[in-house]
């Protein structure tokens, strides 16, 4: 058997145990039955690895092994850029709290997730007991599942030009209302924004870039879900997902010894 012949044997073998394990799904062409002929020489091939699958299902899983090691080290890598260039990091996002605190905690959140909601009376006191904490919202509208997370997203983005985020903010999260464009326009109404400028910045393409932005900072840290927190010090960064906040208490109890 020719290499280049041996290669593609053993990948086909290695794609059916990937599938065989539940690694890969099942592709639709191979519901029906396909006749393959093959060489003795390939034959021979098979019947070894029949005989022995365990040797080729170590190495996938040893390659499997190795790439969430690679995965682990590139988000741990990617953490450590965003503490030492925090600022940069934060960019024009919200910042609750003394941007040049010992101790910064930033969230990704979605306004119409409900762990965001749950999460966010347990953040106030959070904030409450830590005054020496600085507070920074990322957005990251979850589209595929919450209808209202994006137009949520764009109208708070626009109070915020007009210094009224964190404002927007609680009304969203603080309210039984389902959110709509209508309670957006009410909350616009209450908080004395100028409506016409806030129309426009909410419809803008800067508040889509802006939002966009932040959905790109999640996704080079692997950041998928909502709420998702970072608390950063001068020395660590800790990644801390779900409303539990108890993790993030610990952390931020720890730099304080």
């Amino acid at each position: 058997m020719k290499p280049r012949q041996a290669l593609r044997l053993l990948q086909g073998t290695a794609l059916i145990l990937l599938i065989w394990i539940g690694l890969l799904p099942l592709p639709s062409w191979a519901v029906e039955p396909v006749a393959v002929e093959m060489t003795p020489t390939e034959q021979a091939v098979l019947n070894i690895v029949a005989r022995h699958p365990e040797a080729i299902l170590n190495s996938l899983m040893a390659y499997r092994d190795q790439q969430l090691a690679a995965e682990a080290e590139a988000k741990v890598q990617a953490l450590e850029q965003v503490r030492q260039n925090l600022p940069a990091f934060v960019g024009n996002s919200p910042v609750r709290g003394n941007p040049a605190a010992s101790v910064m905690l930033i969230e990704f959140a979605d306004f119409e997730c409900p762990f965001c909601v749950q999460a966010y009376q347990p953040i106030a006191a959070l904030l409450q007991r830590h005054p020496q904490v600085a507070f920074v919202f990322k957005h990251l509208p979850l589209i595929g599942l919450h209808d209202q997370a994006l137009p949520a997203a764009r109208a708070a983005w626009a109070a915020g030009q007009q210094g009224k985020f964190w404002e927007f903010y609680e009304e969203l999260f603080a309210s039984d209302e389902p959110l709509s464009n209508d309670q957006y326009r009410k909350v616009a109404q209450q908080l004395g924004l100028n409506l016409r400028r806030w129309e426009r910045d909410r419809n803008s393409i800067a508040a889509q870039k802006a939002i966009d932005a932040d959905v790109a900072q999640a996704g080079e840290l692997g950041v998928t879900g909502t709420p998702s927190f970072l608390v950063v010090t001068q020395s660590t960064i800790t990644p801390v997902t779900g409303a539990d906040l108890s993790a993030i208490e610990i952390a931020i109890d720890t730099t304080q010894l």
